[in-house]
């Protein structure tokens, strides 16, 4: 896709006014995106730290606490109806 054909496609979009409170939240969690990434910039040994955690560590300590939490809820279950 190019950027004329995007740009006549986002032009087709019906237009969603924010509320202040709303922009306002967009707005500090924008810069302090922005922020972070200049940051990480800066220091690309704690930035390779931060993309391990972000994608790699994060989701699978998430993952292990689902499944340990399944774990123990079908044991629970099972007790219950004694299968």
């Amino acid at each position: 896709m190019i950027p004329d054909d995007l740009d006549r496609r986002l032009s087709g979009l019906p237009p969603l006014d924010a509320t202040p409170a709303a922009a306002a939240r967009i707005l500090r969690r924008g810069q302090a995106v922005l922020a972070r990434e200049r940051l990480l910039a800066a220091t690309p040994r704690r930035a390779a730290m931060v993309r391990a955690w972000d994608v790699v560590l994060e989701p699978a300590l998430a993952s292990g606490a689902v499944a340990v939490y399944l774990g123990w809820m079908v044991l629970t279950v099972r007790g219950l109806l004694q299968l």
